[in-house]
């Protein structure tokens, strides 16, 4: 017999090694995952050396199946029962234990006739799909978890992280062929059911050729016209974690990269916001003997094109962001559930805190150069629509210096609004706190006040709609000027900083000498009394005159 082996190679040889091990039960199906290989065989035969069943094969219309049910109640009855499992096996090698490195890989069989038809690996998980239509979970170690049943016979398994989603016949095709499946996604390590339904993402008269999860564990599929579609996630319920809705969005459309008919890509995974996937030419596989040369693909959503130009491709990259944020938000709030609710730890919050707000922040670049853009060209209705796409409160910050520049101050009073309803400031609260101490002081008076007077008090909270949002801050600062007292000066006086004492360079003797020019002195004229007229009274001339003219009588 042929001796079979089972080469695995990684494209960072210096963090793995590569690994090589002998195949002794002819594996058919097999997947890599994050901490070791998954592998699984066909069903194992029964001996049948000793039985003599050579009547059955001259039967006509007798299928091998019936052949092997009438081989197996024969050994029974001859009390000849395989004490082996004759389902198929499943062997996992682990690349790397806390134990010994010769117990780290383990081997399981099924039970009687079932065959496993897939798998897929993830981090503390396996799982192997089989002919009765079931999910059977293992960990890492070995140990077997729970056993699912699904809804119908399964198409393929892939698993990514703690994520685990099986592609299963939803019913019978259509008549144009067109495949109608349906998904199921899993928590790995547990079993929870976290969504469940059809895969729509298939073009008319076509089927499912590929599916997998990309670097920040999204769901994408492609079908044989070449569409690659992705699973989006969409929050129902900001106050629940876990009220999700789920639809499919095409993510990029190879029909037109194609050079011929005849053409056809073979995908890899997806990293990076790319295809990473091998061009065939007249043929449906690579050819497994040799080493495929990949080609890199970006994703570009198929929008309808207009007159935009540049623009077109940056709105295209917004709006992909967009819906790659709304995904990283349903992985956030899942890790953090199962990692025990609000008691998660702090250092694990902060840290998917910190990631989120850095992808808000590139996805936000790309939708500003795209308003700087609009505001540009005077479209000022579609660069407003684009400020509600912005998460960040700096970036709306900067939309309003924009709108400035470009001498919109409706459009800038409208994004100064959008900003203020998503991020509110604490001087609002401040402010509530003040009228509230207000209310009370009337409550407290004894003849109280008329109902009008308590309107006009809270008239003061809301300024009119049709003040711009400089004047509001103008009189805001107005008012807080007002209510500074003496007191508040003089303290304010006392907290600022002394003059610093004007420190003397030292002088580089190395130094090239300066020439400047002399100072020049510049003599202060000297400041005289102002003279008094001549014809003034107050003036001493004047008041000797007016002696001399007087007469005694």
């Amino acid at each position: 017999s042929l001796s079979r082996t089972i080469d695995i190679s990684f494209v960072d040889s210096a963090a793995r090694r590569p690994v090589s091990f002998r195949d002794p039960y002819t594996f058919i199906v097999g997947t890599i995952g994050e901490e070791g290989g998954l592998f699984v065989s066909d069903l194992v035969e029964d001996v049948e050396d000793d039985i003599d069943l050579d009547g059955l094969d001259g039967l006509n219309g007798m299928s091998e199946a019936t052949k092997a049910v009438v081989r197996r109640s024969e050994r029974r009855k001859k009390g000849m029962a395989s004490e082996r499992a004759t389902g198929s096996c499943i062997y996992f090698h682990r690349f790397d234990t806390m134990g010994n490195m010769q117990d780290k890989d383990w081997t399981l069989s099924l039970p009687e006739g079932e065959r496993a038809v897939g798998c897929a690996s993830g981090e503390g998980w396996n799982a192997v799909v089989t002919s009765r239509r079931f999910l059977r979970l293992y960990s890492t170690s070995g140990m077997q978890g729970p056993i699912i049943w699904m809804k119908g016979d399964a198409v393929t398994v892939v698993g990514r992280g703690r994520f685990l989603a099986v592609i299963y016949h939803e019913c019978n095709p259509l008549a144009d062929g067109t495949q109608r499946l349906a998904y199921s996604l899993y928590d790995g390590m547990t079993g929870k059911k976290l969504a469940s339904e059809s895969v729509s993402a298939i073009s008319k008269a076509s089927s499912l050729t590929w599916a997998g999860f990309d670097e920040n564990l999204s769901l994408f599929v492609m079908d044989e016209d070449g569409m690659l579609s992705m699973l989006v996630a969409s929050k129902l319920d900001h106050s629940s974690s876990s009220a999700y809705s789920h639809s499919w969005v095409p993510t990029l459309d190879t029909m037109g990269l194609k050079k011929s008919r005849e053409d056809s890509f073979w995908p890899i995974c997806i990293q990076r916001g790319k295809l990473q996937c091998v061009p065939l030419k007249g043929i449906k596989h690579p050819d497994a003997v040799r080493r495929q040369l990949p080609t890199h693909l970006s994703l570009r959503m198929p929008l309808a094109r207009g007159s935009g130009g540049k623009s077109i491709a940056m709105d295209e990259v917004s709006v992909r962001g967009n819906l790659a944020l709304r995904n990283k938000q349903f992985v956030n709030d899942f890790i953090i559930e199962t990692e025990g609710g609000l008691n998660a730890a702090a250092d694990t919050c902060d840290h998917l805190e910190n990631e989120y707000e850095n992808m808000c922040m590139q996805v936000d670049k790309v939708t500003l150069k795209l308003i700087f853009t609009l505001l540009q060209e005077g479209q000022i209705e579609r660069s407003f629509d684009l400020c509600q796409r912005l998460h960040l409160e700096a970036s709306l910050n900067v939309a309003v210096k924009a709108a400035e520049r470009c001498n919109q101050v409706k459009l800038s009073d409208e994004i100064h609004d959008l900003k203020m309803s998503r991020f509110p400031e604490d001087d609002v609260e401040e402010e509530d706190d003040h009228f509230d101490e207000d209310e009370q002081s009337i409550k407290s008076d004894d003849g109280g006040r008329t109902e009008e007077s308590r309107m006009n008090m809270n008239a003061r909270r809301v300024s009119p709609p049709s003040l711009g949002y400089k004047r509001k801050e103008r009189e805001m600062g107005q008012e807080e000027e007002d209510d500074y007292s003496d007191e508040d000066e003089s303290i304010i006086e006392e907290e600022q900083p002394q003059p610093t004492p004007k420190v003397r360079r030292k002088l580089n003797p190395f130094a090239k000498l300066r020439k400047e020019s002399p100072d020049k002195a510049m003599d202060s004229p000297a400041v005289k009394a102002p003279k008094l007229s001549r014809m003034s009274t107050f003036s001493a001339q004047s008041r000797k005159k007016i002696k001399s003219s007087k007469t005694f009588l």
